[in-house]
């Protein structure tokens, strides 16, 4: 996982590289090197993690000295490029950065669009002085740039950044503001004031006028017709099992989150098949505490049972079941500011993540696979059958798929009925998108509802809604542990945008396609399981042990005017001070939860960015 930099412009650019390098040394441990460009400097901060990176070098120089390469990489189509590039015998001592270099060399721009993998690119053009820079579709790499008053920078983190003079150290709230109002992520700032984003799946040129960036990845729009089921399943299952090998690079033993769902259990099934003969999978489960009693008749909320049911499929996995901590996030809280260098949205989960990467460290595991886009790549259940035909207005579709759901007819009511009223409540009633979103904290109004009546549309906004290339590189930098999700794989994505919505929920059955592919992969009673689990589900107690954390916390945060402002500090203190009658009471849940605890992750966030320049 090594991280990059770039300057140009600002007179001594190379000095403010290595000082922008200096700051990114907390994610790599394996060496640094820096170049001095004409007009421009590049570096890149070396992390080593899979056996071809022993051969990188950077930057790389090519088409005769124009241009100049650095990237943060894992080119999962290695194979393919060397042989599309006639590249032959000597590619095999060729770094990922070396096959992009020659695959830029070749093909421009386009030659993102070829690529698979994680990956952060910054390519400085010598004659048009400026940098040509890229991201993979789901943001596994991040990539930050600054660019005033004439002086262009470019980091694989915020904090590096920081290294320029002109940029200050403290939150841009109105990004933060933004971002709950949308429900995520959607435009080029960052966290940070001063310092912007390259986006994922997006490539565009940075110059002292800023970044112009456009989109170079789009899922399929068109489905495929004419095969069975049976040949979609075995489909599926190909692309998962070709996203897990390409994870595996390198490794024989790995890490797996493993809940008792359907994504997390195909991932791990997936890579105990394919390690059975030689490597083995040590599977992580949260679980509440010991003893606790399931109070949600609709949610599992102890999943470790159905966890350690797949488990026991597999010779080769080693089921690990963690528990709450005594700390629960207290200490998290300040690894996610220090190493990922942005708010989460979610302190219930920190606990135990943390728990889990440590875990994984102490017992030498370099790489972790969770499955963060399963709903919509490995277990994807065709929910817009409808409305995907109608906003394609192709209405022959539209009546098969209806004919096709018809030994369902309240299911296809309940459909029509929510588009209408998602409908209604976009055109009529903007900003009411719901408990969840209307309970965040703060009284900025919230953006207009956004419909994603097609796959494609939810796909690319759910990517776009969390900027995982953070948590990405700050576990590397905090535990040395090589995030790599087989859920993000674009193969995996495009084919489940090409496949026809009716194979989703074939026989009525919902999931289908994943239930079919996964046998073998995933405990019976699992695939079965009709209920969804429910992480955390003992956060209330966890809430009520460490109040005195919380006060202290909303404490620091009115100290601080422009974060208690925000998130509305008083608002906060009274939902705090509240004794709930029932925890379970979907208000209370929305109070606690999306208010008061996202709102002490702001404005922890906002208070801690805050500081001098350093």
């Amino acid at each position: 996982m090594t991280s990059i930099a770039a300057t140009s412009g600002g007179g001594s650019t190379g000095n403010l590289c290595r000082r922008i390098l200096a700051g990114l040394r907390l994610y790599g441990a394996d060496g640094e090197s820096c170049a001095d460009l004409d007009a421009a400097a590049m570096g890149v901060v070396y992390a080593r993690r899979t056996p071809e990176d022993r051969f990188d070098r950077q930057p790389i120089d090519l088409a005769g000295g124009r241009y100049t390469l650095v990237a943060d990489c894992r080119v999962d189509n290695r194979s393919d490029l060397i042989a599309a590039l006639s590249l032959g015998g000597a590619a095999a001592r060729l770094s990922d950065a070396a096959i992009i270099a020659h695959a830029f060399e070749t093909w421009g721009v386009a030659s993102f669009d070829r690529l698979r993998g994680d990956f952060a690119i910054a390519i400085w053009d010598r004659t048009d002085r400026r940098f040509i820079v890229a991201r993979d579709p789901a943001g596994c790499a991040p990539l930050f740039f600054h660019a005033r008053d004439g002086v262009v920078a470019l980091a694989s983190m915020p904090r590096a950044l920081h290294a320029i003079e002109t940029v200050p150290r403290r939150a841009d709230t109105a990004f933060i503001t933004n971002a709950i109002r949308a429900g995520g992520m959607f435009d080029a700032s960052s966290f940070w004031d001063g310092i912007g984003r390259v986006l994922p799946g997006h490539f565009g040129y940075l110059d002292s006028d800023g970044l112009k960036q456009e989109r170079y990845w789009y899922p399929p729009q068109l489905r495929s017709l004419g095969t069975s089921f049976d040949d979609y399943v075995e489909g599926l299952k190909e692309q998962v099992e070709r996203a897990v090998s390409r994870r595996l690079r390198g490794e024989l033993n790995v890490a797996t989150h493993l809940s008792a769902g359907l994504d997390s259990g195909s991932v791990t099934g997936a890579a105990a098949s394919i390690l059975r003969d030689h490597g083995r999978v040590i599977a992580f489960t949260a679980g509440p505490r010991e003893g606790f009693a399931a109070h949600n008749g609709t949610r599992i909320e102890d999943e470790t049972t159905l966890a350690a049911a797949t488990a026991r499929l597999h010779s080769n996995v080693e089921h690990v079941v963690v528990r709450p901590g005594p700390d629960w996030a207290t200490s998290a809280i300040e690894t996610v500011f220090e190493y990922w260098q942005a708010p989460t949205t979610n302190i219930c989960n920190l606990g135990w993540n943390e728990q889990i990467n440590a875990d994984a460290q102490a017992r030498g595991l370099r790489v972790l696979m969770p499955a963060t886009l399963g709903n919509l790549a490995l277990s994807y259940g065709g929910e817009h059958i409808f409305s995907d035909p109608i906003a394609q207005q192709d209405w022959g579709q539209l009546a098969k798929n209806i004919l096709g759901e018809l030994h369902a007819p309240i299911g296809v009511a309940r459909a029509f009925a929510r588009m209408a009223r998602d409908s209604l409540r976009r055109r009529f009633r903007p900003g009411r998108v719901g408990k969840s979103w209307t309970y965040f904290p703060g009284s900025e109004p919230f953006a207009d509802i956004v419909l994603e009546p097609t796959y494609r549309d939810i796909l690319m906004r759910s990517v776009a809604r969390a900027d995982r290339g953070n948590m990405h590189k700050g576990t590397w930098g905090k535990w040395g542990i090589d995030i790599r999700d087989p859920s993000t794989d674009r193969d995996l994505m495009d084919y489940v945008a090409s496949v026809p919505l009716a194979m989703f929920r074939t026989g009525g059955v919902e999931r289908a396609l994943i239930k079919a592919a996964a046998v073998g992969w995933i405990a019976p009673e699992a695939l079965t399981e009709r209920r969804k689990g429910l992480q955390s589900a003992d956060w209330y107690e966890q809430v009520a042990a460490h109040r005195d954390w919380l006060h202290h916390q909303l404490d620091a945060i009115a100290d601080h005017e422009e974060a208690a402002g925000m998130v509305g500090i008083d608002r906060l203190r009274r939902i705090l001070n509240e004794s709930p009658g029932d925890w379970r009471d979907p208000e209370v849940f929305a109070q606690y939860r999306h208010a008061l605890l996202r709102g002490i992750s702001a404005g922890h966030f906002i208070r801690r960015a805050s500081g001098g320049n350093r």
